[in-house]
């Protein structure tokens, strides 16, 4: 029996569904609209999964909070010229990171109208930050180790109306004049 298994397992891989009834057993191939693939016909070398993982894909760098709502439907309202600069996009997930308070959340992002500068932090998410905050807004990518040799993530800094004052590719970047340190800096180095 052991020696069947072994010499049919291309074929015991693409059966998706044993019915048994009747003291019979009935075999039924997995449907050709299936999903699912087939496996590669060179069964010699083992299937290596590919390994991804989440890098910083953009960055609005301290952005200022200008309403909370506890009562306002949905999660985070970005300026439309924002999530553009950006390359955020509607709906799409993003982290809060209030440099004022140190709280940090996941939400989704709802755009706002284009030139309003509005940040607006809404429903129980308004319990982590207040109008005048600080905050980091930052969307992350799935990436191939291949892939994040060549990515580069979009920064965007604002002043404290929510303007655009510049751009970056960088991750550890501080605005021009803003005072800030440097993210790979050592201490006494």
């Amino acid at each position: 029996m052991a020696a069947f298994y072994k010499a049919n397992m291309p074929l015991l891989l693409r059966i998706s569904l044993i019915i048994r009834g009747c003291g019979h057993v009935f075999v039924v191939p997995r449907s050709t609209t299936s999903r699912h693939r087939d496996p590669p016909p060179d069964q010699t070398q083992p299937r290596r999964a590919t390994v991804h993982f989440e890098t910083l894909k953009a960055k609005i760098h301290r952005a200022t909070v200008t309403q909370s709502r506890l009562n306002y439907v949905g999660s985070i309202t970005i300026d439309l010229d924002l999530t553009e600069a950006a390359g955020i996009r509607r709906h799409e997930k993003v982290d809060l990171v209030n440099v004022t308070n140190g709280a940090r959340l996941s939400t989704y992002v709802i755009e706002g109208p284009g030139g309003s500068g509005v940040i607006g932090v809404n429903g129980p998410s308004a319990r982590q930050a207040q109008v005048g905050d600080l905050v980091l807004i930052v969307s992350y990518a799935s990436v191939t180790p291949q892939e994040a040799d060549e990515f580069e993530p979009k920064v965007v800094f604002v002043d404290g109306k929510n303007k655009i004052t510049g751009f970056g590719g960088d991750a550890a970047e501080v605005p021009p004049g803003s005072g800030l340190i440097r993210g790979d800096q050592v201490a006494g180095a």
